[in-house]
Formats: structure tokens, C-alpha cells, sequence
């Protein structure tokens, strides 16, 4: 099967266009199978890199010639990566077999592993989570795969910023700092992740077109009658004669007693789409039904229908999601508020359904969003000040728990977040995505039969605030914080449950530390164009959303009122959490 490859720059939009044609020409496959292949050399602050541009064009061609749909980035930044693998992800879920192949630049800290974008800048301590890519998001994008899925890492390389990485690390940190890349636990069957080099050990980029595991791989990867088990075993081979015992290949993961081939089977009499002609929307709704009809996860059949309203498979699709949901829990009508009761009076909390989060009423009021010029640790995206009025609204008490999360993923609405081994319960959910936190507030909305959401980032400030316009809503001085918030000096390297600190003057509490609170916004990098009241800002970079409030690991001057952080919206950390907003009109 001749297959069109798409190449990809840094441009999110070509990004999406690519997986447009992948899910046509998917549609016309016989055993589907698809990969990504990112190359990245031209570092911005980092030792540039020869060979991986090379490494990337051959290993696609031989990918496209042996029947895969290829998606083909070069030299991407952190947003363009991280947009690719989540376009990929979809891809992925309607695919036999999935395979991203990266050359470039990566780190270990702490024992967890990091693929580093060409303008990865490491400045201080929390840049690690915000200027890199996980590992951890690249096992992600292959899962979705039926049959098999395969990680290709040429990344062994010695740390690229060297001392200085232990520098803005901080001691803390800096003694995870480790030689090339830490062992990867692979969680489910069928799944290989392959290393250049052995765990800790580091890998040769090369004096040649190409690095030696990459060329030992264009060797053999075409070979006929090798399954995935054999073609390792030859790369290994390969890459240990070529440097003499010094550089040993590595496989993580395993395959079962069937064998896997990286060439499809014989499918010559399938036509596959021209490159430059644009996707049949027919082919391309029919790939998109095709991956979510068996599904038990009412959020697909939802994506379905926010693409396809008037779909071929919008009836099917609504009778499924009939089928799967359960209908609303609602108690009695005394636990719900009232519009124009005295049931809305400022600090009430209420609940809207049994299993819902515990909700504080915000009093109507109006206060100076931003930091002044001369605040401690002011950074210039929290200005320029400006004067905002904002409605009552009503704002989760805590941030969410797991155990009010976990709801929904027994419901199949939202996928399941690690707990990092501290626990579920009454901890506060980590590990979610602005994604997920949307999709939680949605099927809350639907359980409770009224529309819950992200808060704005003005009603987040003005609810951390409280009345106050100091740098904490308990003062100004560091101090204070220990009565209110969890953070990197007390909260012993873990998130802690929810509400065991104090509340602010508004009844909320871990506003301030514990877990990052997604909002609504989309980045901006400063407040000039923002709109004038209280409503989220949807227009900038809204691949990025603003995250507030510091977390468990932070130290003070990220807890501030006025912090702003910014974070990709398919990214999990387990810093990262959220609670929910209703208005109430």
C-alpha cells in the first residue's frame, strides 16, 4: 500500500490538516497503521544536533514504503510537539498499529524522562514541566492502537545543558538529574519502547548522515520476514559492532506469541488519496464513526456530534449516549439554591446533587486585578493592573477530589487520573489535563442538570483575593501562608487533602497552594486587550491555558494572588488540578 506522507514545521494548523488526510486515507486501509516521526536538531538553547533532520527523512520514507501513513515534524517547538502527538492520539485510536520515532535531544530527573522541544529554555525550578514534553505524553499518543504500539527513542544524549541544569534545578532537584534516560515502566501488553542505548548510558549522534542506531535501524527495518522482536534484535547487533561494544540498544515492554511486522499485509488493490487533493468528507466522517462506535465512553459519542450534528451516525450516535447515561441524581429541592431567595446570600454553600462538590456563593463586588509595579516577585504578565467588576457566582469550596472525579470516570465520561500512590478520597484530583477538567464540569452539568464550567481567570483572582489586596488573601508576608496553603515547605513533596487549611474570608479554601487550578482563559502575556468585565479571555494562544494558585511544590512567590502560569491543555502533571464554577442566573 503506497501511502502520502505529511510534513509537518511548527504550525499547528498544518498539524491538523495532516490528521484530516491520515483519517481519509484511513478509512481506505486494510490493516491500518500510522506514525509520527519528530526530528529536532536546531536547538535554540541547547547544543545543536547534525543528524536527527537526516534521521527523521529516512526513517519516514522507509515507514511510508513499507505502508505506513506518516506524519513527519521537524525542528518543533514545545506547542507545535505537543499539538502533533494530540492530533496523533486521535489517529492512533483508529489504527492496528502506531509507532512515533523521535531523534533529538531529551533529559532524566528524578527518574522520569523528558523530550526537549528546540526552544526549551530551562530558566528556574518549574521550567522543567512547562518548557519540556514527557515521555509520558509520547506512551499516551500510541495506546489507542488495537494491535500494537511502538516507541522509537534515538534521545540517549548526555544532558544538554550540563551544570547549569543542576543550577536552576535547585538542590532539591538537581540530584535526580541523571545520564541519559531512566527506564520506562510500560503498562500495557503489546506495547515496545525502543532505547538508542541502555538506561543511564549515552548514545553517539554520529559522524555520518546518520546516528548509528538510526542507521543500523534503516538497515534492517525493511528486511523481509523480520517481526519487531527480530528487527530489534539486529539493530542491537548493528549499533554494538558499529562502535565496538560501547553503545548496546535497549527494548522495554513485550510483545505476546503473536508476531508483529512493521510491513503491512499485501493490500496493493487499495487506492489511497492523492496528497495534494483535499480529504473526502464522507471518508474522513466514516474514519471518525469508525473509532468510536464500539466505545462505552459517552464523551466520544459527544465529540462525534460536536463535529458531526447532522451526521450519517448522529442518530446512533444519540441512542448510544441515551443507552450509557445514567439519569440525574438530584436530591431534594431544599439543597439547591434559589434566584431571588435569601438561599443566595454570600458564603452559603450548597450542593446540586448528592455526588456534587460543595459549592460557595462569591458575593457581587469589584476589585484591581494584577500585582502593582513595586510587589516582591512580581512578574510582568500579571499587569497591567485594571479594574474589574464581577456578579456572584458560585465557586467549588475545594478544589476537586478524586473521589468526586472518580464519579465520573465510573460513568465512562472522563478518563482515569494516576494518584501517584497518596491516595484518592478526599485528596485533591492531579494528573488531569484543562481537557479533562473540561469534560468533568460537562458531565457534571448533565448530572445535576445545570451548566457548571471553568472559572474565568478574574473570578479566580477575585475569589483567591477575597477582599484583600495583598500578595496572599492572608497578608503580604511569606509567613502567613503556612495557615492557609500547602506548599513546597510543608507539604512534605505531596499533595494533601483538601480543606485541612484554613478557608479565606470567602469560606474557599486551598486557594492558594495544594494543586495549579486550571481556568477558562486562554494564554495571554499580559493583560493589555483583556476584556473589560469578568468574562474569560478566548481569544491568544488557546492551545495554552492560564493555570492559578501555586501547588504543593512551589515555593511562596508562585502562590501569590496575582501568579499566572502557563500550561498546555493536553498536559497531566501531577500538580495540576481544578474546581468548578456555575454562575447563578
Amino acid at each position: 500500500m503506497a501511502v502520502a506522507g505529511v510534513v509537518l514545521r511548527i504550525v499547528p494548523t498544518a498539524i491538523m490538516a495532516g490528521l484530516m488526510a491520515l483519517a481519509a486515507s484511513l478509512a481506505l486501509a486494510q490493516d491500518r497503521r500510522v506514525a509520527l516521526v519528530v526530528a529536532n536538531g536546531r536547538y535554540a538553547h541547547a547544543p545543536a544536533l547534525a543528524n536527527p533532520s537526516n534521521d527523521g527523512r529516512g526513517v519516514t520514507e522507509a515507514l511510508k514504503r513499507l505502508g505506513f501513513h506518516v506524519t513527519e515534524a521537524h525542528d518543533v517547538n514545545r506547542m507545535g510537539m505537543e499539538f502533533a502527538l494530540r492530533s496523533f492520539r486521535r489517529g492512533a485510536r483508529q489504527a492496528d498499529m502506531a509507532l512515533v520515532f523521535y531523534a533529538g535531544h531529551a533529559i532524566q530527573v528524578g527518574g522520569r524522562n523528558h523530550l526537549l522541544p528546540v526552544d526549551a529554555k530551562l530558566a528556574d525550578e518549574d521550567d522543567l514541566n512547562y518548557e519540556t514534553v514527557p515521555l509520558d505524553l509520547v506512551l499516551s499518543a500510541v495506546e489507542g492502537a488495537s494491535k500494537v504500539r511502538v516507541v522509537i527513542l534515538d534521545s540517549c544524549r548526555d544532558n544538554p545543558f550540563g551544570n547549569k541544569l543542576a543550577q536552576v534545578m535547585g538542590t532539591r532537584r538537581s540530584a535526580g538529574v541523571g545520564r541519559g534516560l531512566a527506564v520506562t515502566a510500560v503498562g500495557g501488553g503489546n506495547t515496545l519502547i525502543a532505547y538508542a542505548t541502555r538506561d543511564g548510558l549515552i548514545a553517539d549522534d554520529g559522524k555520518g548522515k546518520h546516528s548509528p542506531y538510526t542507521a543500523a535501524l534503516l538497515r534492517h527495518m525493511e528486511e523481509p520476514g523480520l517481526d519487531l522482536n527480530q528487527l530489534f534484535g539486529k539493530v542491537r547487533d548493528t549499533v554494538l559492532a558499529a562502535t565496538g561494544g560501547k553503545q548496546q540498544p535497549f527494548v522495554y515492554g513485550s510483545l505476546g506469541g503473536e508476531r508483529f511486522f512493521l510491513k503491512a499485509p499485501d493490500d496493493a488493490g487499495a487506492v489511497a488519496p492523492s496528497a495534494s487533493a483535499p480529504p473526502d468528507p464522507a471518508a474522513t466522517e466514516l474514519a471518525y464513526w469508525s473509532s468510536v462506535q464500539d466505545s462505552q465512553y459517552p464523551a466520544e459519542y459527544d465529540a462525534y456530534l460536536s463535529r458531526y450534528p447532522q451526521g450519517q451516525f448522529a442518530e446512533l450516535a444519540r441512542a448510544r449516549l441515551s443507552a450509557l447515561r445514567p439519569k440525574p441524581d438530584l436530591p431534594e429541592r431544599l439543597t439547591r439554591p434559589i434566584v431571588g431567595n435569601h438561599e443566595l446570600a454570600p458564603g452559603r454553600a450548597f450542593r446540586d446533587c448528592r455526588n456534587c462538590p460543595e459549592m460557595v456563593i462569591v458575593p457581587a463586588g469589584r476589585f484591581t486585578m494584577g500585582s502593582p509595579d513595586d510587589e516582591p516577585d512580581r512578574d510582568a504578565d500579571e499587569g497591567p493592573q485594571r479594574e474589574v467588576s464581577v456578579r456572584s457566582f458560585a465557586l467549588g469550596k475545594t478544589e476537586i477530589t478524586f473521589a468526586q472525579y472518580d464519579a465520573c470516570v465510573a460513568e465512562r465520561d472522563c478518563p482515569r487520573a494516576a494518584d501517584n500512590n497518596w491516595g484518592r478520597g478526599d485528596q485533591p484530583v492531579i494528573n488531569v489535563s484543562w481537557d479533562d477538567a473540561k469534560a468533568y464540569s460537562a458531565w457534571l452539568g448533565r448530572k445535576s442538570r445545570t451548566k457548571y464550567r471553568l472559572p474565568s481567570e478574574a473570578e479566580w483572582e477575585y475569589a483567591a483575593r477575597a477582599g484583600t489586596g495583598t500578595r496572599f488573601s492572608c497578608g503580604g508576608g511569606d509567613a502567613c501562608l503556612n495557615q492557609v496553603a500547602w506548599h513546597g515547605s510543608n507539604s512534605g513533596n505531596r499533595a494533601q487533602p483538601v480543606a485541612t487549611k484554613a478557608a479565606n474570608e470567602f469560606g474557599l479554601h486551598d486557594m492558594h497552594g495544594n494543586v495549579w487550578e486550571w481556568v477558562e482563559d486562554c494564554w495571554n502575556k499580559t493583560y493589555d486587550g483583556a476584556p473589560s468585565g469578568v468574562n474569560a479571555w478566548i481569544q491568544g494562544d488557546c492551545t495554552t491555558r492560564v493555570l492559578r494558585g501555586g501547588s504543593w511544590g512551589n515555593s511562596p512567590k508562585f502562590l501569590r494572588s496575582a501568579y499566572r502560569l502557563r500550561g498546555t491543555a493536553v498536559i497531566r502533571y501531577n500538580i495540576n488540578g481544578f474546581r468548578v464554577a456555575r454562575s447563578l442566573d
